[in-house]
């Protein structure tokens, strides 16, 4: 990805250890690791990585959230009261971290939120559990409020061949996603508590074996997406969403960001829609951008993000082209 970029924009790229890489241009250089940029600072980071506080921070700009409540990982009775008053299904997750650690979708009922709360509660004190939102999930790659990219991203599947398991279609693509050289690799494909509690929202669970073409969602959560399941989304959005958008990035500080959101309409606002900024990520993980269903028509996200990142050097240290020339 950062080899290409540099060759997109004639910059020189160098591999200076695993996942640490070079790019020079005319006496300027940046470095960059892995998907982490020099746009990541410390502080944003911290902040959109505490949920109950970044949830505060966009509330406060005016950016819809979801519905939820923070509580101590065995206050069980105040999380079912939320679960109760939602009427519908919710969303355990850890207040701290990132990337879907400890997050369960298609919790209905007492059981389950217990299993949830367990699960999420395991590093950390306090969880959130917040009303599941209908809709499609959409990432808003922003650069200092300039929208870099769009993905719609759907939700796992499988698809049934008559013979196997959900379980063991899921053990296959799990495999498959393992051996691949490319993107996919990057993200493995577990059985965990949002797997169970979305088959048996479903009346399926691991053993059922779905007919030949059965596309079975297997879970809620959309950054385990594969390359079918995730596309380049260009049609028109509105302009009330984008400023949205803009202004959840600009609440936390991030200049680089992914902007998770869930509408059923993006014609409308989050506000008008119902919909709702799940999470605004400092670090996206701008491999997504590649790992979609059409990859020849994906968006070359790295390449502008290079030369931004190569500009404000320059410009930081204007002598060092002098010097090269």
């Amino acid at each position: 990805m950062w080899a290409a970029a540099a060759g997109e924009i004639g910059a020189d790229f160098s591999e200076l250890s695993p996942r640490l890489f070079r790019l020079r241009r005319d006496g300027v250089t940046v470095h960059v690791a892995g998907g982490r940029t020099p746009f990541a600072d410390a502080v944003s980071i911290e902040l959109a990585s505490d949920k109950p506080l970044a949830y505060a921070a966009l509330t406060e700009a005016e950016v819809p959230v979801p519905e939820h409540v923070v509580v101590d990982r065995g206050d069980r009775g105040a999380a079912l009261a939320f679960l109760q008053r939602a009427a519908g299904p919710c969303v355990v997750k850890p207040a701290q971290g990132g990337g879907g650690e400890g997050v369960t979708g298609a919790v209905t009922n007492d059981a389950q939120l217990t299993l949830a709360m367990r699960h999420a509660g395991l590093g950390t004190r306090w969880v959130i559990v917040e009303r599941q939102l209908a809709g499609d999930h959409y990432r808003l790659l922003l650069l200092d409020g300039e929208v870099l990219d769009v993905l719609r991203r759907e939700r796992p599947v499988v698809v049934g061949n008559g013979r196997s398991t959900i379980e063991q279609l899921m053990f296959s693509e799990y495999e498959r996603r393992l051996r691949s050289e490319d993107t996919e690799g990057l993200k493995p494909f577990p059985m965990d508590l949002d797997c169970l509690f979305t088959l048996e929202a479903q009346d399926l669970r691991p053993s059922s074996v779905p007919a030949p073409d059965a596309v079975v969602v297997v879970k809620t959560a959309s950054n385990v997406s594969g390359r079918r399941e995730c596309s380049t989304f260009r049609q028109p959005i509105s302009r009330e969403l984008l400023a949205e958008a803009r202004s959840a990035a600009n609440a936390l500080g991030v200049r680089l960001a992914g902007v998770d959101v869930v509408t059923i309409d993006v014609s409308s606002s989050l506000a008008g829609s119902g919909g709702a900024v799940l999470e605004v990520n400092p670090i996206p993980g701008l491999f997504h951008h590649y790992n979609v269903a059409d990859p020849d028509r994906a968006t070359r996200v790295a390449a502008p993000i290079v030369e931004a990142l190569l500009r404000e050097r320059q410009a930081e240290h204007p002598s060092a082209t002098r010097h090269a020339g």
